[in-house]
């Protein structure tokens, strides 16, 4: 194989090579753009569930008032049953997907 041809055939490699690299960059800033809506949407939603439940719980306690005991040992199947929990969970992941936005660990 003489020096010529062997050029041409290194020259292909590497205008195979950045071809490649340029659709594995336009695919990975596509893959990101769906992910990165993705998580603004599911961020959005659960915005949206806490500031609900927020003002849910505003509302009970402008109405009737809420004491220590029915906040901390709410009755079973009360209002209040499962809520600190689950706010808790909806903030956690909030901040997971926080996280996951800027590429850290929590």
């Amino acid at each position: 194989m003489d020096t010529s041809t062997r050029h041409e055939q290194i020259t292909h490699k590497e205008q195979l090579k950045k071809q490649l690299k340029k659709q594995l960059k336009k695919q990975l800033k596509k893959q990101l753009k769906k992910t990165t809506n993705r998580t603004m949407n599911e961020k959005q939603e659960i915005i949206q569930k806490m500031l609900q439940m927020q003002k849910t719980f505003i509302a009970r306690e402008q109405s009737s008032g809420i004491d220590q005991e029915e906040y901390y040992n709410p009755d079973s199947g009360g209002e209040l049953d499962g809520y600190q929990a689950k706010y808790n969970e909806l903030a956690n992941r909030l901040v997971e997907l926080a996280h996951e936005e800027r590429g850290s660990q929590g």
